[in-house]
């Protein structure tokens, strides 16, 4: 329990992942205790992220998990963990679904909220977003219910972020939800994910400066630094702001080359859309189209791991850069020869069905 805590306020991942990583390899040590370590470490490792050492740490626990004496409950929780971050993702719905019914029958609230937490994450990568909003509602009401405000605070936050990536409804009511207080300490990960919501909120009803002051001022850039995943996603958004506002090709430029970096790291991670597709409308921005579609093109054919709809926003990517290509050739082509690949251009009902097969088996021909 302290090495979990640790992990969600100490700054440096890489240390305390160091610290874990003695007991997990620890052949000496009993199974139920390297297990119960290596849960931590794989979501220090998915942090980082270090998805090698990720591997090399299931790897090393994956013959003490059918011990009779390593609990149920630890094993769910190492196998959601791998599969959704390196192994099948249809298996990691699976064990997050049998884990939510083993912590019904068998856990205390705050075990079954951190499951229903961790389902909703895995349905929202499955493609099964129709369930998600539900999860999330069951977990807010039993942390409520149960008087765990940063839980249900937590939840709330999860919940109104769902609506933003999702264009649902209700995201703003959610939020302020999200930031009641009832005295109790908040959890710096969680105020920082509910602080990058409220930008993106902003950003969407256009209330830029709200935006530029929050992400300036309300997120912890320090703690960010070593949780790549975390600061790839705060950068996006801080690229998205900047485009709003016209700024000059120079900052943007600054924070396009940060993600490039992170791009390596990041893009194998899941629910990356948004990172990504803000990484292209910054090179697109700058005017460097041929970097932004061999990003994307990229992304959709070797990197994401995700079965979901593609995001709105690597919709809009796409079709800017089709729209941008589609003009060069007809001031150059007769137009009988411009659509001769695709019997029509796509309209946006179409936008995740046809254009994104179009874009991964003809990207190369664009």
């Amino acid at each position: 329990m302290e090495l979990d805590a640790l992990r969600m306020t100490e700054i440096g991942v890489a240390p305390l992942l160091s610290r874990t990583l003695t007991c997990v390899y620890d052949a000496s040590l009993p199974a139920p205790h390297r297990i119960r370590v290596a849960s931590v470490a794989l979501k220090l490792a998915s942090s980082l992220p270090d998805l090698e050492e990720l591997q090399r740490i299931y790897v090393a626990i994956q013959p003490l998990l059918s011990e009779r004496i390593v609990d149920q409950r630890a094993r769910l929780e190492v196998e959601v963990i791998f599969s959704a971050m390196c192994g099948d993702l249809r298996e990691g719905l699976r064990f997050a679904r049998e884990r939510v019914a083993f912590e019904r029958a068998e856990g205390t609230p705050s075990l079954l909220i951190t499951a229903l937490g961790d389902l909703a994450s895995v349905l929202g990568r499955t493609g099964f977003e129709e369930e998600v909003a539900g999860v999330l509602r069951e977990g807010y009401e039993i942390a409520l219910h149960h008087k765990l405000f940063v839980a249900s605070r937590n939840f709330a936050g999860k919940l109104a972020a769902f609506l933003v990536n999702t264009g649902g409804l209700g995201a703003t009511e959610w939020m302020q939800r999200a930031n009641e207080y009832h005295g109790e300490s908040s959890e710096v990960q969680a105020a920082i994910s509910r602080n990058a919501y409220l930008a993106r909120i902003a950003l969407v009803e256009n209330r830029l400066g709200d935006a530029r002051r929050i992400l300036e001022q309300d997120l912890d850039w320090e703690w960010l630094q070593d949780r790549r995943g975390w600061l790839a996603a705060s950068i996006a958004l801080l690229i998205r702001v900047q485009i709003a506002e016209g700024a000059a090709s120079t900052e943007i430029g600054f924070n396009v080359g940060q993600l490039r970096q992170l791009y390596a790291v990041t893009a194998t991670l899941g629910g990356q859309d948004y990172e990504v597709a803000a990484l292209c409308a910054g090179l697109l921005y700058l005017k460097d189209d041929e970097a932004a579609e061999t990003y994307l093109t990229d992304y959709l054919s070797h990197k994401r791991r995700d079965l979901s709809r593609y995001s709105k926003e690597l919709t809009e990517i796409w079709r800017a850069l089709h729209a941008t290509q589609l003009t060069a050739v007809l001031s150059t082509e007769p137009l009988s020869g411009v659509f001769s690949d695709h019997s029509s251009t796509p309209g946006p009902d179409e936008a995740n069905s046809f254009e994104y097969s179009a874009l991964r088996s003809d990207a190369s021909q664009i």
